[in-house]
């Protein structure tokens, strides 16, 4: 059961980073260059309901966009890091936000010139992603398994106990 689950949430803080990554990635195209911007493209996450939340802020710390499917957790992370030392750039933490764990990347991003190439840093990308789907899913398939498994010992029993017989019976008559 625990490999199970530290499969699934080294899968998930896998999954958070990419995602991430490519948040970044789109939100550094030309033509993305103000805060409104930057909502417009965040707020299309709120239809994902693993996102628990994606900040954007400049380099200063001052938030530009946010996207929030729990506006409680990204005010509560935002308190938690408060003075925190930014070496968590790039690095998945799982965080406890409202007694729910949550994985949390921050990505740097910047602004992209015409010719694709990256310019000037412009901030960071804060994500936060919930792994409570894909427990569920995990959860389900145990369940799955448990049954299956349940089933093949209810007919094997009598099925062993068929076949035994027919072996014992005629070993009888021989004796």
């Amino acid at each position: 059961y625990q490999f199970s689950v530290r499969l699934v949430n080294d899968a998930n803080r896998r999954h958070t980073s990419e995602l991430a990554y490519t948040i970044a990635a789109t939100l550094s195209r030309p033509g993305n260059s103000s805060p409104g911007d930057f909502q417009r493209a965040l707020a299309r996450l709120q239809n994902i309901s693993d996102i628990r939340f994606a900040g954007l802020m400049d380099i200063s710390g001052k938030t530009l966009a946010i996207s929030a499917n729990d506006p409680g957790g990204w005010q509560d992370y935002l308190a938690a890091r408060a003075g925190a030392p930014s070496a968590d750039l790039e690095v998945v933490r799982t965080v406890l936000l409202h007694d729910k764990p949550y994985n949390v990347t921050t990505v740097p991003f910047f602004a992209e010139k015409a010719d694709g190439r990256p310019s000037a840093l412009v901030g960071r990308i804060y994500l936060a992603t919930s792994s409570e789907s894909s427990e569920a899913s995990l959860h389900f398939i145990q369940a799955a398994i448990l049954l299956t498994c349940m089933a093949v010992v209810l007919i094997s029993v009598p099925v062993a106990a068929m076949i035994s017989r027919h072996i014992t019976i005629p070993i009888r008559t021989l004796a």
